[in-house]
């Protein structure tokens, strides 16, 4: 790599201190031990999702067993969660992050729903979507602005992304990195276009562009449907927070599945 001895500030932070750190307590460098982050992170989202909708449906067995099946048939899900990447550990928070946005009267929620949002975006920047989500959704449903405080109060645990660039020069090393990464220059064409019109190019790489996205995106649409059609009130909020999180991932995301769709 061209200029090798100089510092790259890379911006998968916690999820690399996470590593750093088993490498560190274990002595040696173990790449199933690192792999198995994802993989315990994959397992804690999908108790985490059967536990808390366990009441919440009609039928909790059939529920139950549909979601837990779609967790287990999705083969990017599994994938993903046996390489050392950090996307299941945003998934895992930005749910959790959403979930306590629901609590209402309990306004230490909605500080929690910002830490979480926070972390995740500190395992992988692509977890802003998650605060943006967050709160746009405040915003729309509780018009509080002090609700939206304690959110972003919260969410502003993500700022020790930049503990390793606030000495020296290092926050200047870091931007002209990012300036040359590929994936900015990659997409410097779409990203300009996105302010001023929905484009269907975007779109089609988000949901349709191969078989792996419409192994998401079918089941997505139709269970879309299946809700409005049947008018399920219980999941009135999942449905309002699923927009917002689809217009956010189009807005700041890459294009692609390994980004975008498990989110």
């Amino acid at each position: 790599f061209g200029m090798g001895e100089t510092a790259v500030h890379v911006y998968h932070k916690l999820f690399i201190w996470l590593g750093g750190l088993l490498i560190y307590l274990t002595g040696h460098f173990n790449p199933y031990l690192l792999k198995s982050i994802s993989l315990l992170a994959y397992v804690i989202l999908i108790i985490t999702v059967l536990y808390d909708y366990r009441d919440r449906l009609t039928d909790k067995k059939i529920s139950s067993l549909i979601l837990l099946l779609y967790f287990l048939a999705l083969p990017n899900f599994i994938r993903v969660s046996f390489i050392y990447r950090p996307d299941i550990m945003v998934a895992l928070f930005g749910y959790l992050s959403f979930r306590c946005l629901n609590r209402s009267n309990d306004r230490k929620a909605f500080l929690m729903a910002g830490l979480f949002a926070g972390i995740a975006t500190l395992f992988h920047l692509n977890g802003l979507v998650f605060m943006l989500s967050g709160m746009a959704y405040i915003a729309l449903s509780e018009k509080n602005f002090k609700s939206v405080f304690l959110f972003g109060l919260g969410a502003s645990v993500c700022l020790l992304y930049f503990a390793d660039v606030a000495y020296d020069n290092a926050y200047l090393i870091w931007w002209e990195r990012l300036k040359i990464h590929p994936a900015i220059i990659n997409n410097l064409g779409i990203r300009n276009t996105i302010p001023f019109h929905v484009t269907w190019e975007k779109l089609n790489k988000l949901f349709f562009r191969g078989v792996a996205e419409l192994a998401y995106s079918i089941p997505l649409i139709l269970s879309l449907c299946f809700i409005f059609s049947n008018k399920i009130k219980a999941l009135k909020a999942e449905i309002r927070y699923l927009a917002l999180l689809i217009f956010a991932l189009y807005f700041f995301t890459k294009s692609g599945i390994f980004y975008n769709i498990y989110f």
